[in-house]
Formats: C-alpha cells, structure tokens, sequence
C-alpha cells in the first residue's frame, strides 16, 4: 500500500511541474499625473507599459522616472525662468495720486487685478514654482545649475522672487499694505490699513497670494516651492523695524520671529539684497564689507544663513571690480548671485567656482511698457491695468 501511495504522490508532482509556472491576470493600470493624490503601488503604471495590442513606442533617449507622489518626471536641460516683483498696489487711487512717488510705483510695481492675471496665465502656460535650491547646487567643490534637475513632464520651472519686502516708510499711506502677520489659522497674511481700521488679506500681497494660489492649485508648485524674498535691512524686515537704531527693536526681532518660520515652512526661500540697497558699484570694497556685515548681524541673524545675494539695482560689479567683490560675497557665504536682464539665462564662471549668475526679468509696469519680452510669460495687453492712467502698453516711461 505504501508503495501504490508513493507511486500516486510522484505522478501528481510530476504533472504539476509540466505545467510550468501559473500566469496571472494582468492588473489594471491607473495613470499618473502631477498634483493627484499617490496610487498604490499595485496600481501604478509603468513608463511604456501598455494593455492594448498595438506595439509600445521605442523609449527615448532619457527615460522618465515616477516621484514619490507617482508624478512622472524628465530630466529638465531646458532654461529655467526667473521672474521678479516688488511689493503689491492695493489701492492704486493712492499709488497713482499725481505725487511725486506715483512715476516710481508706476515703474516698479504691478497692481492687484494685473498680479492675479499674470499667475492665471502662468499657470495656464504650465508654469511650475521652482526653488533656487533646487535649481543650483555645489557639486565637486563648484557652483552650477543642478544637472539632475528633474521636472514633471509638461511643466516648465520658474522662480519668483520678490525684492524690498520690508514695506518701508516711503510706502505706508500709499497704497500698500503695511507687514506680514500670522493669521487666527497661523497662515502669513497681509495686513493694511483702510479708512484707520487694521485688515488683514491674503491676495493683499505677492507672497501671501502665491501661497493661497498654490493651495488652490497645488500642481503649481513643485516640491513645496513658493519662491524666494530678497530683503534688505536698513528698515527692518517684513514690515518689523529690526534695524538696530530702531524703538522696541527686541519687541519687534520677537514679533517676526514666527512670521519668518511660517514663510519657511511654507517653501519660501530668503536672499540678501544687501543691507542699505546701494548699488554694488557705488561701494568701496571697505563699504561693501561693512555692508555685508550689517546684513550678517540685523538680517541674517533672524533669517538664518542664504548663499543668495541679489543685486540692488540689477547691476553686477564692474569688470576690474569684479573678482574682488565676488570673492568678498563668497565670504560671507553669498554663491548664486542675481542679476536683472531681458532673459533669464544662468552664467557659470569658469575661472571662479565659488560662484554662479542668474539674470533675472523685471515684473512691472515699466518692463511691461517698454520691453516688449514678456509674452511667453503672460500676454501684456491682456493683463496691463486700467489703474494705469498714463502711457499706453509700449509707451516709454523711463526717467529721463
């Protein structure tokens, strides 16, 4: 009995093995696109794959790679964008009232409506928020765009910046708003002041507005970015007087402490913008030195440390100047330096590897009126504001 029982056991496994090995069903693929909530990993579909009959396409060159939220990525060699503003117009009655401010608010500033229409259209043209961090690294001991740079496909990087958010005096009772306040949620809003009463709004400045556009549309924003705030310090920052000479500095340094964490928990990034916003080539090399460390000591302490310097006025150091003065940034730890041009192209140095150039383009009402450059980026006519009561779009309205 024994033997018929061995002789049984030794068939049933020898036909098992004839077999082979059982196929399963195929899983139903789920596509993946940038801002959707993660698939499971069962679900996920791989580059190429495909459950129809007709035969896949050949990969090219790079293949794409999944993020960890299953957004498909490519290799980004393309130029990355870098658009700058300055703070917001609010109320342009006040901004453009005949004074003697209104040419320079004219010049520097956009308005409210044009601000909203120009992130619409970004948005709309596939834009994504990028941040400079992830755009530049040191990599074997030198400053460079970041080979590696990766972005879902579709999308095209840009930074936003925006210079002189410390709402100086020159600027309160002009249409402004007047600082950045945590609201009763803790979201960093702005507050004004309309007719004697404190307000706070979201789409009352640049930043808070960004942040609110990206919750409503979080595939604007890619890793957390937001963009990066170039500040001086000669009065405060945030719309907080800081400055050493400054009443209530120890209250004010305290107050803005948790405004500056929010903003970076939010993905903002923070430049230099120099402390006293004088032109690189107006300073001794003693001045920019004593500059720097003013910068160091009032703004850096609160911020904490930044490779980015951005230059006051756009202006990059005359070219026997040049070395000597990036070599004393590099000193006090400032690498990727900004510039402003037309176009938004990076520079390496080759004969200086502690340092990299952006240039950077002009968000406002002069670059709007007399460039001519901007139509990739959102169409001028569309968005150039009524409030704007002289010099039609193309008009020059340069000092003279």
């Amino acid at each position: 009995m024994k033997r018929w029982f061995a002789l049984l056991l030794f068939c049933l496994i020898f036909a098992t093995a004839c077999q082979g090995p059982q196929k399963t069903p195929p899983s139903s693929t789920s596509s993946s696109s940038f801002g959707t909530s993660p698939q499971s990993p069962s679900s996920k579909s791989l580059p190429g794959a495909s459950n129809s009959s007709t035969p896949a396409e050949k990969p090219s060159g790079v293949l794409p790679e999944f993020n960890e939220d299953n957004t498909i990525t490519k290799l980004w060699e393309g130029p990355v964008e870098h658009a700058f503003f300055h703070p917001l117009i609010i109320a342009p009655e006040k901004a453009f009232d005949g004074s003697y401010r209104e040419r320079g608010f004219d010049d520097w500033m956009v308005t409210q409506d044009e601000m909203k229409k120009i992130f619409a259209h970004l948005y709309k043209r596939d834009f994504v928020l990028v941040k400079p961090s992830e755009v530049f690294k040191k990599i074997n001991g030198r400053w460079q765009r970041n080979p590696n740079l990766r972005m879902p496909k579709g999308k095209k990087p840009i930074i936003i910046s925006i210079d002189d958010l410390s709402y100086n005096e020159v600027y309160q009772g002009h249409g402004f708003s007047d600082k950045l306040v945590l609201d009763s949620a803790g979201k960093v809003t702005a507050e004004y002041t309309e007719e004697g009463v404190k307000k706070q709004a979201r789409d009352h400045e640049i930043a808070t507005y960004i942040n609110q556009f990206v919750e409503d549309h979080p595939d604007f924003s890619w890793k957390g970015a937001r963009g990066m705030l170039a500040l001086t310090g000669y009065e405060g920052i945030l719309g907080y007087r800081t400055q050493e000479d400054a009443p209530n500095r120890s209250a004010q340094i305290e107050a803005v402490k948790p405004v500056i964490q929010a903003l970076r928990n939010d993905g903002w990034e923070f430049s230099s913008h120099s402390f006293s916003h004088d032109s690189i080539n107006h300073l001794s090399m003693k001045k920019l030195y004593k500059d720097s460390s003013m910068w160091q000591e009032e703004v850096e302490s609160l911020l904490g440390p930044t490779p980015f310097y951005t230059l006051p006025y756009g202006n990059m150091p005359e070219d026997d100047a040049l070395k000597k003065k990036t070599d004393l940034l590099n000193e006090f730890g400032f690498h990727v330096i900004f510039a402003v041009g037309f176009e938004s192209y990076i520079e390496p140095n080759p004969s200086h590897p502690n340092f990299i150039v952006q240039d950077r383009r002009a968000i406002d009402g002069l670059s709007m009126r007399t460039q001519g450059k901007l139509d990739d980026l959102f169409p001028v006519e569309d968005v150039f504001s009524p409030h704007r009561k002289e010099h039609p779009v193309g008009e020059d309205n340069s000092v003279k």
